[in-house]
């Protein structure tokens, strides 16, 4: 006979002390029993199977003990004598004996007692059965409202030895699929059940559904999940509050200015967005004076209609326009705002002209956003607006306006080289609203103090301009003045400091050449061994100035080129004859003496 020892399906160190005689006096039984309930597990009809069982005697005397064996002939208690007695602190173990002899439940009994006393212990014989575990709570976590099926899978385990039945069943009213709904699990195995739902609406989702497990009372699976909807944000960079507009205000037509802000992923799942520019939207203005009555700025067809033909692009950009944003992400985007004078046929370019612009810049998801399951309007676009957002974009562009006083024709008094004529200039800012900086660049014979400079609001400036000629001549010369400012860059993200506008200046002067004056002064010079009349002529500047401009003078004494090669020899002992000396003048009468 294939004898096994079956399985306790209680804490050992438990044991009964509750007497069975109800009608005693409340005094304890001195006496422990372990286990309290005996029961054989997944038992098999044919084969036998033992259990332990351990009586302890807590008492200060010795204990008689008497067993009563089991009703039923399945199971036996093994022990040589059914009385026994005791001693104080001692144990004793015995060994319960079940062999069934059908695939059924078995239930009876054990009786051990104690003068008057009895305690009752369990017998049980169970065949093999399936035990079967599923989890409480399916959680989806936050979910983005975007009619996306969400899964979720629940995992039913068979911990027995026998194969169990399982059902499952949802009564609900949200968009919630279980499959299947039911099924078997082979012993030793498990079974995947799985969850679907639709994140149609933001709610909060509580759900329970029914589950039966075979040999367990009806248990509920709870479902739950956050549902939000998908929200883009853009946000300032330096409090992370939520951004609505942008003011460039005034630049420079040419210049350029540059704003930052971040744009914010405020939902659990990735997103792809792009930025758009609205050419459409109510309210827009480009490159009108919004100051100016709306009758006349509608009488100028010419000028609307050629603000319509312009890339709008070019005027305000957004880098970068498109991209994927991780949940939660943020990241720097970078409007830049370069407005371009727009010439008006009808409207003269003065210290009042200026071009205004608005324009919206719409931010939007890219991707399912509006599912089948959504028929109600009120929510479809109470949707959109958290999965698109609108940015005001507003500035105004400013011509560069300058003043010259005298100008912009300076005619410079004529002058002799290595002088010069001054004149002071007043240059005037006649925008109000902005300064600027001004630099001349450097033209030959003209000089400017200072070259560069900075001009205030509204604000006013001397410049000296002068004439130093280094040739003669007549001279008409325009000089450049480049308005320096922020300009961007190829990629639209950064400004450098450039020129962005030229205004010009004509300079007129005259170099003269200087006079000289000769006069015949007698000199008595060098005479002659024989005193005839004679002398020199010195020619004398009369010119006041001391710095001549540098000529090159022929070093005719120096080289050989004037020697006469027909001589032999050099003549030695020559006189030289004064220049001017009279053609009468009498040779000396040494002829030794040679003159040339």
């Amino acid at each position: 006979m294939n004898t096994q020892r079956a399985s306790l399906t209680v804490n050992t160190q438990r044991g009964s002390l509750v007497p069975r005689d109800v009608g005693s006096p409340g005094k304890d039984m001195q006496l422990r029993v372990i286990p309290a309930e005996v029961k054989f597990l997944d038992t098999m009809a044919g084969r036998v199977y033992r259990l332990p069982i351990t009586v302890h005697n807590l008492g200060r005397w010795n204990q008689k003990i008497r067993f009563k064996e089991p009703i039923k002939p399945q199971f036996k208690l093994i022990l040589t004598s059914l009385d026994k007695e005791l001693a104080s602190g001692l144990q004793m173990t015995a060994m319960v004996e079940y062999h069934p002899d059908k695939d059924e439940d078995t239930f009876d009994r054990l009786l051990i007692s104690i003068e008057n006393k009895t305690t009752e212990i369990p017998l049980i014989g169970l065949i093999p059965s399936c035990k079967l575990e599923i989890e409480s709570v399916v959680n989806f976590g936050t979910l983005v409202a975007n009619s996306k099926v969400y899964s979720k899978e629940v995992t039913i385990k068979n911990r027995g030895k026998a194969p169990g039945i399982f059902k499952t069943e949802y009564c609900g009213q949200l968009p919630i699929l279980i499959f299947p709904t039911s099924g078997i699990v082979d012993a030793k195995s498990s079974v995947v059940i799985k969850v679907d739902f639709c994140a149609d609406y933001p709610r909060i989702v509580d759900e329970e559904a029914i589950v039966i497990l075979q040999g367990q009372p009806e248990m509920l699976l709870s479902i739950k999940a956050h549902v939000v909807e998908q929200i883009i944000e853009l946000l300032n960079m330096s409090r992370d509050r939520r951004l609505e507009y942008i003011h460039f205000g005034p630049v420079f037509f040419g210049s350029s200015k540059i704003q930052h802000a971040r744009i914010h992923n405020n939902s659990p799942e990735p997103i792809n967005w792009v930025a758009i520019i609205q050419d459409d939207a109510m309210g827009e203005e480009m490159g009108t004076d919004t100051r100016q009555r709306t009758d006349i700025a509608l009488n100028n067809l010419t000028y609307i209609r050629k603000i319509k033909n312009i890339d709008t692009t070019t005027i305000i950009s957004c880098l970068p326009n498109e991209g994927t944003l991780q949940p939660y992400q943020k990241t720097v985007i970078t409007f830049c705002f370069t407005p371009k004078l727009m010439a008006d046929g009808k409207k003269d370019i003065g210290p009042s002209y200026r071009q205004d612009y608005a324009l919206f810049l719409r931010f939007e998801s890219v991707g399912s956003k509006d599912g089948f399951l959504r028929d109600d309007d009120y929510k479809t676009i109470k949707s959109e607006r958290f999965q698109k957002m609108e940015l005001a974009l507003t500035g105004t562009g400013l011509p560069v306006l300058l003043q010259f006083d005298p100008g912009p024709v300076l005619n410079f008094e004529p002058c002799f080289m290595g002088e010069r004529s001054e004149i002071q200039c007043i240059i005037k800012n006649q925008c109000e609203l902005l300064p600027l900086t001004y630099h001349f660049e450097k033209t030959a014979n003209f000089k400017i103090d200072p070259e560069k400079g900075e001009i205030n609001e509204g604000g006013m400036v001397d410049v000296m301009c002068s004439f130093v000629p280094h040739q003669l001549g007549v001279f008409k010369v325009k000089q450049k003045i480049e308005i320096i400012g922020l300009v961007a860059e190829e990629d639209l993200q950064s400004l450098s400091i450039k020129p962005f506008h030229h205004v010009y200046l004509n300079f007129n002067s005259i170099c003269k050449a200087s006079t000289k004056k000769v006069v015949m002064k007698f000199d008595a010079g060098m005479l002659p061994l024989i005193h005839n009349p004679m002398g020199n002529f010195v020619v004398k500047d009369l010119a006041k100035r001391k710095n001549y401009a540098p000529v090159a003078m022929l070093q005719s004494a120096t080289p050989r080129t004037h020697n006469h090669h027909s001589c032999e020899e050099p003549v030695k002992d020559v006189l030289l004859a004064f220049p001017n000396d009279r053609a009468a003048t009498i040779r000396s009468k040494d002829h030794d003496k040679h003159f040339r």
